[in-house]
């Protein structure tokens, strides 16, 4: 993470919503070295307030939650700020909920289990498209994503990627080696439109070409995921 995402990230005031207890404890303690000023909270209700009664640049929020779940907390955000970044968590079970949850313009979705680098390699995308910084997620020694200028390197050479390849690319390569949902993709992607599973494939296709090997792997009755080997 450069410098002046670092820098802005110390200026910001975030919201973590959470409940279970050691993952809350993990990803608090590390998230409040960066930014300004960290409020967590265990349950939608405790997080609708701490909402209602302080500024807050970022919200990174559990969908399954006690109390208010997820969706109900974001649609109160939503109504207050249109624009405020929202970074959601879910495990896999939570399927029907994110499907719903990104409908409200999010910034971003993490699956659990997560590494904390994970969660900061997303906040850093956030602070370099809003403040047009460069950012960069490097797949590999020959192969890098870059954010700000929507484009695919290998070798350094660019590869044209069609917005929806970029799209879809970009959401598996935040979640490597996780197992990403037919119905996720599809919604992610192509929002409002109406798309068969037919033609996710040959997107899935045009992109393992683009990549010149089978990175993105099909999960028989499940979906997609972008396969690195663990070293």
């Amino acid at each position: 993470m450069n410098k002046i995402v670092l820098e802005k990230l110390s200026s910001m005031s975030i919201l973590y919503v959470e409940d279970d207890v050691l993952t809350h404890t993990v990803i608090a303690n590390a998230l409040s070295r960066y930014c300004h000023q960290l409020f967590s909270a265990y349950d939608g209700e405790e997080a609708l307030m701490i909402h209602q009664t302080n500024p807050i640049d970022m919200y990174i929020v559990d969908i399954s939650l006690p109390k208010m779940n997820g969706l109900s907390l974001i649609r109160h955000i939503r109504k207050d700020q249109k624009k405020v970044p929202i970074i959601i968590t879910s495990a896999h079970t939570d399927q029907e909920y994110l499907l719903e949850a990104l409908t409200y313009t999010l910034e971003h979705y993490l699956v659990k289990p997560f590494e904390f680098e994970i969660l900061m390699d997303v906040i850093a995308q956030y602070i370099a498209k809003e403040y047009q910084l460069d950012n960069t997620l490097m797949i590999d020694e020959h192969t890098i994503l870059d954010v700000t200028m929507k484009r695919l390197l290998i070798d350094n050479q660019p590869i044209a990627l069609e917005p929806k390849e970029f799209a879809c690319l970009e959401l598996l390569c935040r979640n490597i080696n996780k197992v990403l949902h037919y119905e996720l993709i599809e919604r992610y992607i192509y929002r409002e439109e109406v798309m068969s599973r037919s033609a996710i494939r040959t997107l899935i296709s045009n992109l393992n070409k683009k990549l010149a090997q089978k990175r993105i792997r099909n999960v028989s009755g499940e979906g997609y995921m972008f396969f690195m080997a663990q070293l």
